[in-house]
Protein backbone atom coordinates (compact mmCIF):
# COMPACT_ATOMS: atom_id res chain seq x y z
CA UNK A 1 0.00 0.00 0.00
CA UNK A 2 1.35 3.42 -1.01
CA UNK A 3 0.55 6.78 0.55
CA UNK A 4 1.76 10.18 -0.65
CA UNK A 5 1.82 12.78 2.09
CA UNK A 6 1.60 16.23 0.52
CA UNK A 7 1.94 19.58 2.26
CA UNK A 8 0.87 22.94 0.82
CA UNK A 9 3.44 25.22 2.47
CA UNK A 10 2.08 28.76 2.55
CA UNK A 11 3.02 32.06 4.16
CA UNK A 12 1.68 31.75 7.68
CA UNK A 13 3.07 31.20 11.20
CA UNK A 14 2.96 27.42 10.74
CA UNK A 15 6.14 27.64 8.65
CA UNK A 16 8.18 28.13 11.80
CA UNK A 17 5.83 26.86 14.51
CA UNK A 18 4.50 23.63 12.98
CA UNK A 19 6.36 22.53 9.86
CA UNK A 20 9.75 21.93 11.57
CA UNK A 21 8.05 19.68 14.13
CA UNK A 22 6.31 17.68 11.40
CA UNK A 23 9.60 17.39 9.54
CA UNK A 24 11.31 16.00 12.64
CA UNK A 25 8.62 13.32 12.95
CA UNK A 26 8.93 12.36 9.29
CA UNK A 27 12.72 12.27 9.57
CA UNK A 28 12.54 9.99 12.61
CA UNK A 29 10.41 7.53 10.63
CA UNK A 30 12.32 7.96 7.36
CA UNK A 31 9.03 8.95 5.71
CA UNK A 32 9.20 10.91 2.45
CA UNK A 33 6.64 13.54 1.44
CA UNK A 34 6.07 16.19 -1.22
CA UNK A 35 6.14 19.84 -0.17
CA UNK A 36 4.43 22.32 -2.49
CA UNK A 37 6.14 25.65 -1.77
CA UNK A 38 4.24 28.92 -2.27
CA UNK A 39 5.88 31.86 -4.03
CA UNK A 40 4.87 35.47 -3.32
CA UNK A 41 5.07 36.65 -6.95
CA UNK A 42 6.73 39.97 -6.22
CA UNK A 43 4.10 42.71 -6.05
CA UNK A 44 1.10 40.46 -6.36
CA UNK A 45 -1.27 39.34 -3.64
CA UNK A 46 0.38 37.92 -0.55
CA UNK A 47 -0.65 37.32 3.06
CA UNK A 48 2.91 37.43 4.42
CA UNK A 49 5.89 39.24 2.95
CA UNK A 50 9.00 37.44 1.79
CA UNK A 51 9.50 34.56 -0.60
CA UNK A 52 9.43 31.32 1.36
CA UNK A 53 12.39 29.81 -0.46
CA UNK A 54 14.52 32.86 0.41
CA UNK A 55 13.23 33.75 3.87
CA UNK A 56 13.06 30.15 5.10
CA UNK A 57 15.67 28.49 2.90
CA UNK A 58 16.87 26.12 5.64
CA UNK A 59 13.36 24.77 6.15
CA UNK A 60 12.78 24.33 2.41
CA UNK A 61 16.17 22.66 2.07
CA UNK A 62 15.27 20.18 4.82
CA UNK A 63 11.96 19.48 3.05
CA UNK A 64 13.96 18.70 -0.08
CA UNK A 65 16.28 16.34 1.79
CA UNK A 66 13.30 14.51 3.28
CA UNK A 67 11.36 14.22 0.04
CA UNK A 68 10.41 16.36 -2.94
CA UNK A 69 9.88 20.08 -3.52
CA UNK A 70 6.98 21.13 -5.73
CA UNK A 71 5.58 24.50 -6.76
CA UNK A 72 2.36 25.99 -5.36
CA UNK A 73 0.68 29.02 -6.97
CA UNK A 74 -2.45 30.99 -6.08
CA UNK A 75 -3.84 32.85 -9.08
CA UNK A 76 -4.72 36.09 -7.30
CA UNK A 77 -4.09 39.75 -8.00
CA UNK A 78 -3.14 42.40 -5.41
CA UNK A 79 -6.75 42.84 -4.36
CA UNK A 80 -7.04 39.13 -3.58
CA UNK A 81 -9.38 38.41 -6.48
CA UNK A 82 -8.67 35.47 -8.73
CA UNK A 83 -7.48 35.86 -12.29
CA UNK A 84 -6.93 32.75 -14.39
CA UNK A 85 -6.27 34.03 -17.90
CA UNK A 86 -3.35 32.43 -19.70
CA UNK A 87 -0.84 35.30 -19.46
CA UNK A 88 -1.39 35.86 -15.74
CA UNK A 89 -1.10 32.16 -14.94
CA UNK A 90 2.03 31.90 -17.07
CA UNK A 91 3.67 34.86 -15.31
CA UNK A 92 3.01 33.53 -11.83
CA UNK A 93 3.96 29.92 -12.52
CA UNK A 94 7.07 30.93 -14.42
CA UNK A 95 8.25 33.27 -11.64
CA UNK A 96 7.65 30.64 -8.96
CA UNK A 97 9.37 27.94 -11.00
CA UNK A 98 12.40 30.05 -11.82
CA UNK A 99 12.86 31.10 -8.20
CA UNK A 100 12.81 27.53 -6.91
CA UNK A 101 15.05 26.21 -9.69
CA UNK A 102 17.54 29.06 -9.22
CA UNK A 103 17.81 28.02 -5.56
CA UNK A 104 18.68 24.47 -6.62
CA UNK A 105 15.27 22.82 -6.38
CA UNK A 106 14.50 21.25 -9.74
CA UNK A 107 10.73 21.28 -9.37
CA UNK A 108 8.76 18.86 -11.55
CA UNK A 109 5.48 18.76 -9.59
CA UNK A 110 2.80 21.42 -9.27
CA UNK A 111 -0.35 22.11 -7.28
CA UNK A 112 -2.65 25.06 -7.87
CA UNK A 113 -3.83 27.14 -4.93
CA UNK A 114 -7.38 26.25 -3.90
CA UNK A 115 -6.89 23.26 -6.24
CA UNK A 116 -7.44 25.51 -9.26
CA UNK A 117 -6.45 23.90 -12.55
CA UNK A 118 -7.59 24.32 -16.15
CA UNK A 119 -6.41 23.69 -19.71
CA UNK A 120 -4.24 26.82 -19.60
CA UNK A 121 -2.47 25.54 -16.49
CA UNK A 122 -1.83 22.22 -18.22
CA UNK A 123 -0.34 23.90 -21.28
CA UNK A 124 1.90 26.15 -19.17
CA UNK A 125 3.21 23.25 -17.07
CA UNK A 126 4.14 21.33 -20.21
CA UNK A 127 6.08 24.30 -21.59
CA UNK A 128 7.95 24.77 -18.32
CA UNK A 129 9.08 21.15 -18.14
CA UNK A 130 6.84 19.88 -15.36
CA UNK A 131 6.00 16.19 -15.21
CA UNK A 132 3.21 15.89 -12.63
CA UNK A 133 0.29 17.89 -11.30
CA UNK A 134 -1.77 17.25 -8.15
CA UNK A 135 -4.40 19.99 -8.33
CA UNK A 136 -7.38 17.87 -9.27
CA UNK A 137 -9.64 16.01 -6.86
CA UNK A 138 -12.57 13.93 -8.17
CA UNK A 139 -15.97 15.66 -8.06
CA UNK A 140 -14.53 18.72 -6.31
CA UNK A 141 -16.31 22.00 -6.99
CA UNK A 142 -15.75 25.40 -5.42
CA UNK A 143 -16.76 28.95 -6.32
CA UNK A 144 -13.91 31.39 -5.77
CA UNK A 145 -13.98 35.19 -6.04
CA UNK A 146 -14.44 37.09 -9.28
CA UNK A 147 -16.65 34.38 -10.84
CA UNK A 148 -13.82 31.86 -10.93
CA UNK A 149 -14.81 28.23 -10.38
CA UNK A 150 -12.81 25.15 -9.43
CA UNK A 151 -14.70 22.47 -11.30
CA UNK A 152 -13.46 18.87 -11.22
CA UNK A 153 -16.94 17.34 -11.25
CA UNK A 154 -16.27 15.35 -14.41
CA UNK A 155 -13.24 13.65 -12.87
CA UNK A 156 -14.74 10.58 -11.21
CA UNK A 157 -11.72 8.40 -10.40
CA UNK A 158 -8.74 8.69 -8.05
CA UNK A 159 -6.48 6.93 -10.53
CA UNK A 160 -3.57 8.96 -12.03
CA UNK A 161 -4.01 9.78 -15.70
CA UNK A 162 -2.51 11.73 -18.59
CA UNK A 163 -5.05 14.49 -19.38
CA UNK A 164 -6.25 15.56 -22.78
CA UNK A 165 -4.74 18.87 -23.88
CA UNK A 166 -8.23 20.00 -24.89
CA UNK A 167 -9.98 18.81 -21.71
CA UNK A 168 -7.98 18.13 -18.56
CA UNK A 169 -10.87 16.17 -17.00
CA UNK A 170 -10.46 13.24 -19.40
CA UNK A 171 -7.51 11.10 -20.46
CA UNK A 172 -5.57 12.13 -23.52
CA UNK A 173 -2.20 13.05 -24.96
CA UNK A 174 -0.60 15.40 -22.41
CA UNK A 175 2.89 14.68 -21.11
CA UNK A 176 1.77 15.76 -17.63
CA UNK A 177 0.70 12.99 -15.25
CA UNK A 178 -2.29 14.13 -13.18
CA UNK A 179 -2.14 12.58 -9.70
CA UNK A 180 -5.49 13.42 -8.07
CA UNK A 181 -5.81 14.30 -4.42
CA UNK A 182 -7.72 11.29 -3.12
CA UNK A 183 -11.40 11.77 -2.56
CA UNK A 184 -12.63 9.27 -0.01
CA UNK A 185 -16.36 9.90 -0.27
CA UNK A 186 -17.79 9.99 -3.77
CA UNK A 187 -20.56 12.44 -3.05
CA UNK A 188 -20.48 16.02 -4.36
CA UNK A 189 -21.91 17.16 -1.02
CA UNK A 190 -18.91 15.92 1.01
CA UNK A 191 -15.69 17.87 0.52
CA UNK A 192 -12.59 15.65 0.34
CA UNK A 193 -10.71 17.92 2.73
CA UNK A 194 -13.10 17.08 5.55
CA UNK A 195 -11.72 13.57 5.60
CA UNK A 196 -8.18 14.11 4.37
CA UNK A 197 -7.17 15.38 7.79
CA UNK A 198 -8.93 12.79 9.92
CA UNK A 199 -6.44 9.92 9.46
CA UNK A 200 -3.67 12.02 11.03
CA UNK A 201 -5.89 13.64 13.66
CA UNK A 202 -7.71 10.49 14.68
CA UNK A 203 -8.00 10.06 18.42
CA UNK A 204 -8.11 6.25 18.13
CA UNK A 205 -4.64 4.88 17.21
CA UNK A 206 -4.66 2.52 14.25
CA UNK A 207 -8.26 3.08 13.20
CA UNK A 208 -7.28 5.35 10.33
CA UNK A 209 -5.00 2.66 8.88
CA UNK A 210 -7.72 0.01 8.67
CA UNK A 211 -9.98 2.49 6.89
CA UNK A 212 -7.22 3.43 4.43
CA UNK A 213 -6.59 -0.23 3.65
CA UNK A 214 -10.24 -0.70 2.76
CA UNK A 215 -10.10 2.26 0.39
CA UNK A 216 -6.80 1.08 -1.05
CA UNK A 217 -8.57 -2.08 -2.19
CA UNK A 218 -11.64 -0.18 -3.37
CA UNK A 219 -9.40 2.11 -5.42
CA UNK A 220 -7.69 -0.87 -7.09
CA UNK A 221 -4.32 -0.23 -5.43
CA UNK A 222 -4.22 3.39 -6.57
CA UNK A 223 -1.81 5.49 -4.46
CA UNK A 224 -3.59 7.44 -1.74
CA UNK A 225 -2.79 11.16 -1.86
CA UNK A 226 -3.36 13.04 1.40
CA UNK A 227 -3.31 16.84 1.45
CA UNK A 228 -2.19 18.82 4.49
CA UNK A 229 -1.91 22.52 5.27
CA UNK A 230 0.47 23.04 8.19
CA UNK A 231 -1.67 25.97 9.39
CA UNK A 232 -4.45 23.50 10.22
CA UNK A 233 -2.24 22.25 13.05
CA UNK A 234 -2.02 25.67 14.71
CA UNK A 235 -5.17 25.16 16.80
CA UNK A 236 -4.83 22.33 19.32
CA UNK A 237 -1.29 21.92 18.05
CA UNK A 238 -0.05 19.48 20.67
CA UNK A 239 -2.93 17.07 20.20
CA UNK A 240 -2.81 17.23 16.42
CA UNK A 241 0.96 16.79 16.20
CA UNK A 242 0.73 13.86 18.62
CA UNK A 243 -1.97 12.26 16.46
CA UNK A 244 0.08 12.89 13.33
CA UNK A 245 3.02 11.07 14.92
CA UNK A 246 0.74 8.18 15.86
CA UNK A 247 -0.56 8.02 12.29
CA UNK A 248 2.97 7.85 10.84
CA UNK A 249 3.92 5.24 13.44
CA UNK A 250 0.85 3.15 12.57
CA UNK A 251 1.73 3.36 8.88
CA UNK A 252 5.25 2.15 9.53
CA UNK A 253 4.03 -0.73 11.70
CA UNK A 254 1.63 -1.69 8.89
CA UNK A 255 4.49 -1.63 6.35
CA UNK A 256 2.85 1.13 4.34
CA UNK A 257 5.18 2.74 1.82
CA UNK A 258 5.43 6.52 1.67
CA UNK A 259 6.07 7.92 -1.80
CA UNK A 260 6.60 11.29 -3.46
CA UNK A 261 4.94 12.66 -6.59
CA UNK A 262 7.98 11.87 -8.68
CA UNK A 263 8.18 8.31 -7.37
CA UNK A 264 4.55 7.81 -8.39
CA UNK A 265 5.39 9.44 -11.70
CA UNK A 266 8.24 7.03 -12.43
CA UNK A 267 6.24 3.98 -11.43
CA UNK A 268 3.12 5.05 -13.33
CA UNK A 269 4.98 5.88 -16.54
CA UNK A 270 6.78 2.53 -16.42
CA UNK A 271 3.43 0.80 -15.88
CA UNK A 272 1.84 2.72 -18.78
CA UNK A 273 4.72 1.78 -21.06
CA UNK A 274 4.37 -1.91 -20.19
CA UNK A 275 0.67 -1.71 -20.99
CA UNK A 276 1.38 -0.11 -24.35
CA UNK A 277 4.00 -2.72 -25.15
CA UNK A 278 1.56 -5.46 -24.23
CA UNK A 279 -1.08 -4.00 -26.51
CA UNK A 280 1.40 -3.65 -29.35
CA UNK A 281 1.09 0.13 -29.40
CA UNK A 282 4.88 0.46 -29.08
CA UNK A 283 7.76 -1.92 -29.63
Amino acid sequence: MKIALTFDVERDPAITRILPRLLNILEDYNAVATYFITHDYGGYYTNHSGRIVEKFYEIVDKCSKLGEIGSHVHFRRKNGKFCVDYDFQRELIENATNMLREKGFNVKSFRGGDLYFDNNTLQILEKLGYETDSSVSPLHFNKLSNNVFVDHKRVTNNKPYFPSKEDYCVSGDSTILEIPVTRFFFSPKINFLSFSFSPCLDRVPGSGISILKVWWKLFNNTPIIILYHPFNFLTEAERKIHCFKNFIDDCRRSEIEFVTMQQINSQWRAHARLEMEGSGAIS
